[in-house]
């Protein structure tokens, strides 16, 4: 049986309306609720829609996923161009780690050195001295360190327009 782990997917970015329902599905089939807790599709099309008119990011979240995957929900947000950050929380002998994604990267980047809530970007002395030893300064390794998951933006609804440059009717 795989280790389960406490799991929050922060979601920014712009999604096209029709495609909401769609994603609060697959948000749901990875295990994901609100606040830790199972959620409804309406409460969790409500959440989507209060955090576009508020102008935050989208955050779901689930206390138990299998070692912290996810890969439905991570596809579908690059699919459509969704930045994306996966906090998952240390357990047992394992740190957290944070895992992000926005357009323009190839694929996720993974840091797996981070305090037990995936908060805070931590660094061995092991790493340390491995970066030392590929001459890279203090100043470098900061740097470095400061690229780890940068901010998602807000989460936006978006109506399409059709092609008579009239909005759309909202499904």
């Amino acid at each position: 049986m795989a280790d389960r782990f406490a799991t929050q997917f922060e979601i920014g970015g712009s999604l096209e309306r029709k495609k909401l329902e769609e994603f609060v599905s697959i948000l749901q089939s990875d295990g994901f609720g609100l606040n830790y807790e199972d959620a409804t599709a309406e409460a969790m099309t409500a959440e989507a829609e209060r955090c576009s008119k508020e102008g935050e990011p989208l955050i779901v979240s689930a206390l138990e996923v299998a070692w912290g995957d996810v890969d439905s929900t991570q596809e579908f947000c690059q699919k459509h161009k969704l930045p994306f950050i996966k906090r998952v929380d240390g357990k047992f002998e394992y740190n957290g780690a944070i895992t992000w994604w926005q357009p323009g990267m190839r694929r996720p980047e993974t840091w797996e050195d981070t305090d037990k809530e995936a908060n805070k970007v931590m660094i061995s002395l092991e790493s340390l001295r491995k970066k030392c030893r590929s001459r890279k300064t203090l100043a470098q390794v900061i740097e470095e360190l400061e690229k780890v998951a940068p901010p998602t933006g807000n989460f936006q609804i978006k109506i399409m327009k059709n092609n008579k440059g009239l909005p759309s009717s909202a499904s």
